[in-house]
């Protein structure tokens, strides 16, 4: 997930968070909290440090 900088069209997106399947995916911006244990994975994917 990607967190944005600034408003409107100024916006821009620099800094990231990433967080681990099961765990709070806390989204300020609209006040909510989703869980995300029930997120799946395709099997045979290779983490990766870049989106």
């Amino acid at each position: 997930m990607t967190i944005p900088a600034g408003r409107g069209d100024d916006a821009d997106h620099r800094s990231e968070w990433v967080s681990r399947f099961g765990e709070p995916l806390p989204l300020e911006l609209l006040g909510i909290e989703p869980e995300t244990s029930d997120f799946a994975t395709f099997e045979g994917v290779r983490p990766h440090r870049h989106p």
